[in-house]
Formats: structure tokens, sequence, C-alpha cells
């Protein structure tokens, strides 16, 4: 049924990207959550994300004229896609050479790409201005959904969490709270997610601010409102991704109003110490800890020698464990890696390299571990340039007088949105495989390809103020 469905849709492109987009965004993480014997209805949107992706690929084919083709090369280039093809390249080149077409790389693959047609939709199918930037809308919108869902979960998930047997097995309770992301009862979730998006979507309205499209009120009630989910899922890593996000939207007051910026700053880092002194007293802990104590733990299992939960390696030794144990002798492994998903060691009974004989280490910690593992370094270059690539597009878009004033704006706040995905390589490894991290990463990254692509063709501006 659902492959009827969707080749139903692939007739119309912009419905089945609102369902992909829906569907990775809010559904599957809610039906992980509270519905995990529905867990298969999800491939569904595996599906339609594929077959959008080959909607995006025919009308990129079938609108090819070699008469013109330079001018078309010329005018799009978006480096963006040319770093994507550079690591789908390398991980099919990864997977071939080490373990060809197994169970494990297949799999492997199928994490990394499994939303890469939404990045593929917006590059190719020839989607209206308009249609474009209601998605980029929908983001507000999105981030206000989490709050009853997050509240749901602290109010009455997280109790059911909060016990002695669970605190014995590692399970912090909070880390339920997660809107609509992945998540479980009998372990971690998606709340890096939540606080990215959350962070991101509240520097998107402090640009739109400064532009005067939205009142001072407004913007702080929005932010406060937006900030309720993350006072209650332990996200330390707001710590390091607010300030870096307020930091980019306002980065030119340093030098025009530096007594104002130091005044913010403090502000903000005087709201980041209560937000910590609120995690020591969640209710949710079946032990509470000291402000003194959580900071000293927090320390220990990002930089120190202690492991993440109940892994060997945390999130600095992992990076120069992979080095240890590799040598001149492993050059083809240290360039392309051992292949996708040899570093998955969660809901799978298959023995890799992650549960045979690194088994209990945690070398896919992170998304930069993970990559360096199963791609390597030729692979983590291929996405860092594509990081690297878009954050620039965006900041050059914020900056082209051919945009509208809104769009500039857009594009102000959108560069702390990339910039908070690309810092979430170094503290999860949602990137290699998670639905919901892919589908928020591949909607910015899409709409600045689709504007990158676009202002090179308008001349003139042509396109009005939303």
């Amino acid at each position: 049924m659902g492959v009827l469905i969707g080749i139903g849709l692939m007739a119309r492109p912009v419905t089945l990207l609102w369902v992909v987009l829906v569907g990775a965004l809010v559904i599957s993480g809610l039906i992980g959550l509270y519905a995990p014997s529905l867990e298969k209805v999800r491939w569904a949107v595996d599906l339609a994300a594929a077959g959008l992706g080959a909607v995006a690929i025919i009308s990129r084919l079938t609108s090819y004229k070699a008469k013109n083709s330079k001018k078309t090369i010329r005018s799009f280039a978006p480096s963006i896609l040319t770093w994507a093809g550079l690591f789908f390249g390398t991980s099919m080149l990864s997977s071939l050479l080490n373990t060809g077409l197994s169970a494990d790389s297949i799999i492997g693959l199928k994490g990394y790409f499994q939303v890469w047609g939404i990045l593929l939709a917006f590059a190719w199918l020839k989607l209206s201005k308009d249609t474009v930037d209601n998605f980029a809308k929908a983001i507000v919108p999105l981030a206000l959904l989490q709050i009853p869902f997050a509240l749901h979960q602290f109010l009455v998930l997280v109790p059911q969490r909060a016990t002695l047997a669970a605190a014995r097995e590692l399970i912090v309770a909070p880390d339920v709270v997660v809107g609509t992301f992945v998540g479980s009862m009998t372990g971690g979730g998606g709340s890096a997610i939540l606080a990215a998006l959350q962070i991101a979507t509240i520097a998107i309205l402090l640009a739109f601010w400064r532009s005067g499209f939205i009142s001072g009120m407004r913007v702080t009630v929005l932010s406060a409102l937006l900030m309720v989910p993350l006072l209650f899922n332990e996200a330390k890593i707001i710590v390091v991704i607010l300030p870096i996000a307020l930091l980019i939207v306002f980065r030119d007051q340093m030098l025009r109003r530096p007594i104002y910026f130091i005044l913010g700053a403090s502000i903000i880092a005087m709201l980041l110490a209560a937000i910590f002194v609120i995690y020591t007293k969640l209710p949710g802990e079946a032990t509470n800890t000291t402000l003194t104590e959580q900071l000293s733990q927090t320390a220990a299992y990002n930089f120190g020698q202690k492991g993440y939960g109940a892994y060997v390696l945390n999130r600095t030794s992992v990076l120069t464990y992979w080095w240890e144990q590799h040598s001149m002798n492993d050059i083809v492994q240290i360039l392309i890696g051992h292949g996708p998903g040899i570093t998955n060691d969660s809901g799978t009974s298959r023995i890799n390299l992650a549960t045979g004989r690194y088994a209990g280490m945690g070398i896919g910690l992170t998304a930069i571990s993970a990559l360096l593992w199963e791609v390597g370094v030729v692979g983590l270059i291929t996405i860092l340039g594509m990081f690297w690539s878009a954050f620039t597009a965006a900041v050059k878009l914020s900056q082209d007088a051919r945009l509208t004033h809104w769009h500039r704006a857009a594009f102000l706040g959108l560069q702390a949105g990339i910039a908070i995905m690309a810092i979430s390589l170094t503290h999860n490894n949602f990137f290699v495989f998670d639905i919901g991290f892919q589908a928020l990463l591949m909607l910015m990254l899409g709409y600045t390809v689709y504007w990158q692509k676009n202002v090179n063709l308008l001349g003139d501006s042509d396109v009005r103020e939303p």
C-alpha cells in the first residue's frame, strides 16, 4: 500500500516532499517512542524519500539540454552538491572494497542516504520560490510543536524511567524528553536534535527581529517558549551551541556596540548557569547531584579518561583511539575506512567491528569517529567540505542585494543552524543513521542550494518579500 501511494505521490512532488519532511521530522520519532510495535511503518518514509530522489533525478535529466549545458553548470554549480556527490562516491567505494554489498554495508548506506532525496528535490525539481519559502517557514511551527510533546515526556515518561534499577543500567531518565524525535523508554534519545532545532529556530527569529520583521516582545515570548523543552532534557550541548548561534547572528555588534555585546554575553552566561542549576534539581534523576559534581562528571566523560555511559571511550578519546588502532599498513582503511555500517552496535545481532573486535568500546560514539572508521579521512573531509560550503553559501546569500531583506535575514539565521548541525558531528552520531537529524539537515542544505542556484539566475531582483 505504501509503495502504491508513493508511486501516486511521485506525480505530485511538492506533496511528496511535505510527506517526507513531516514523516521524518514528526511521525517517525513519535512512532518509535509511543508505538514501537509499529516501527516498520517508518520504512514508508524511507521509500517516499527514495521516490522523491528518483523524481528529482528524472527531472534533472529531462531538463538537461546539451546546447546550454555549459551555462547551466556555471550558473548552478553548488559546491554543496559537489561535496555530497563525493561523499556518496567515497561511501560506495569503501563499501565495495571492504565488504562488498553485504547486509552491513547496505544498512550503513541506507543509514547515510535515507532522506537525501530532500536535498535533490530542492536542487533539481522545478519548485516555485513561494513553495520553497513555505518549507523554510515550517521550521518555526515544527519547533513550537516540540513543546507539548516535551512536556508530556517530562511529566509522564520521565518518572517511569527514574528508578534505581534504570540508574544501574546507566539509563538517564530525562533523555526521553525528545519532542518528536527519536526516543526509547529503555535507552537514549534525540535530545540533542531537539536542542539543535530549538536553538537554530531562536537564531532565525532573532535574525528576523534584527531586520524588523518581528517585534522585540514577540521574539522574546517565542524564544522563551522554545527554551522550555531544553529545561527538562538535560541537553548540555546548549552550553556550546547557544553562545555560538548568538555570536553568529550578532557578530557584527562586537565592534560596533561592544558594551551591548558584553552585556548580552553576560546575560546569556547567567542564563546558561541557571539552566545547569535546574538540571541538578530535576526530579527525573534517581540520585540528584550538585552543580559542581555535574560539571566535573561532564568534563570527565567529554575530555577526561571516563567512558561515556557504558562505553570505554568518550567524545575525545574515541578520536585518539582511532589513530592508535591504525598504522601505515592500514593506509586504505585510513583513507576510505572499513565500510559503511561497521560502527553500528545497536539494534543488530550481526558481528562487525563495533560488536566484535571493539565490542563495548563505542568506536562510533560521535559522527566524526563513525565517519573515520566507516569512510575514512577522505569521507570525513567530504562531509566537512559540504558543511563549510553550505555555511559560506549562507553567508554570501545573507549579503546578496538581489534577494529581499526577508531572505537575507533568513540566511543570517540559517548560518547559525548550519553551524549547530556541524558541531553536532563532534557530539553525537545521529548524522550516520537518524532520519530526523538528517531530514532537518537536508532541509537547511536544500533551501541553501535552491537559492544559491536561483540567485544566479535572477539578474535584477524578481523576488518579493514573503
